[in-house]
């Protein structure tokens, strides 16, 4: 499912704190629901939390199973069925999630290459990791973890502005990879939206980079 390599415990672990998350979300938004007798929904969540729970990833399948009953597995079909009908949310295509990880790719062994200021590489290096992990992680989150991943570009990079954090001055490599950077976080911010019938965040990036003086804006 999360489609790791079998000895990467750290990142399984992740992704199983991904899913309690994920868990917890879905208690909270079927609270929301009204004329619904929420408990009859929410009877699935702890023995599916308790399932997910399990310290030792060596534990046998016959250990856990019984958390994952048919049962359980049909009360969470109708909390999917409900949230469906109030919280939609349209699915992205594989094809698009590839576009995303392959243009990050390819800035990110551009940037590793570049002559550009170390602060700044650094800085850029980061991001474009934080829109990996989104998009790795959209089986789990879906649309939400690429929106907060735009969320999270723009409020560091308008707090370190604020700060005065990072001051340096780019040529036209650096000015060329810090518009393919921004390329990248809009469409992001494009495909994450739409998925979601949300307002764009990254819209108009040029805008954006005259308050981000340090990223190259003239």
């Amino acid at each position: 499912v999360f489609q790791l390599n079998h000895n990467d415990a750290p990142q399984t672990f992740a992704y199983l704190l991904l899913l309690v998350n994920l868990a917890n979300e879905t208690a909270q938004h079927i609270k929301t629901l009204p004329d619904r007798d929420h408990d009859l929904y929410l009877n699935c969540i702890s023995p599916i939390k308790q399932g997910l729970a399990y310290p030792n990833l060596s534990t046998s399948w016959g250990s856990i199973r019984g958390h994952f009953s048919d049962k359980v597995l049909t009360e969470l079909a109708f909390c999917a069925d409900a949230l469906s009908r109030s919280c939609y949310e349209s699915p992205i295509s594989p094809d698009e999630l590839q576009d995303i990880k392959t243009d990050v790719d390819a800035l990110f062994e551009k940037l590793l290459k570049s002559t550009l200021d170390p602060t700044l590489k650094d800085l850029l290096l980061d991001l474009l990791e934080r829109i990996r992990q989104a998009v790795a992680e959209y089986r789990i989150r879906g649309a939400k973890g690429l929106n907060q991943a735009v969320e999270q570009i723009l409020g560091s990079l308008i707090a370190l502005s604020r700060r005065n954090a990072v001051q340096v001055s780019v040529n036209d490599e650096g000015a060329s990879l810090v518009k393919e950077f921004w390329s990248i976080v809009e469409k992001v911010d494009r495909i994450g939206s739409v998925a979601l019938k949300a307002k764009q965040l990254a819209d108009g990036g040029a805008q954006l980079l005259q308050y981000l003086p340090f990223l190259g804006a003239s």
